[in-house]
């Protein structure tokens, strides 16, 4: 994870020929043959030194200009977004992605679906996440509990 001018990006150049295309696209070419972070080995010894070079770098442009150098460049990255900006995601409203469901303590809601289709067809969610402890029965009483062991659960605090 990079910090960039206006966020955060992943980045993955652990190889050495996607390190080599990630050094020429931030134009470090120097970190190729500096000993630190030459090999694959060396830079996963000097993690954190390494960051601590490359951060200043990453801070200067921001998400968005970066993934363009690095897409050019064939380095595997992309944005790291928060809530509101996964559903803005232009590949996430083409997919699809973002669909509605309700909650019974929350009410209406759009939370992002499943990422796998079926053909050109969206799977559905068909409900909210439960609320915490709301299948108890229901799972506890299929593994054999019994009312009275499930009320005595929750009576001293166990579910």
């Amino acid at each position: 994870m990079f910090e960039t001018k206006d966020g955060h990006i992943n980045i993955a150049a652990s190889g050495d020929e996607l390190y080599a295309r990630f050094c020429k696209a931030i134009e470090r070419p120097d970190l190729l043959t500096d000993t630190r972070f030459a090999t694959s080995r060396a830079r996963s010894t000097n993690r954190d030194l390494l960051m601590e070079v490359l951060m200043p770098v990453t801070r200067q442009k921001t998400s968005t200009a970066w993934i363009e150098i690095m897409n050019e460049a064939g380095v595997p990255c992309g944005p790291i977004y928060r809530v509101d900006e996964s559903f803005a995601d232009p590949q996430v409203r083409h997919l699809e992605m973002a669909q509605p469901v309700h909650s019974p303590v929350l009410g209406d809601l759009t939370i992002l679906g499943h990422p796998v289709s079926h053909g050109t067809e969206r799977l559905g969610i068909r409900t909210a996440a439960p609320e915490l402890g709301q299948d108890n029965d229901a799972v506890l009483g299929a593994l054999g509990y019994s009312k009275d062991q499930l009320a005595d659960l929750a009576k001293r605090g166990v579910i």
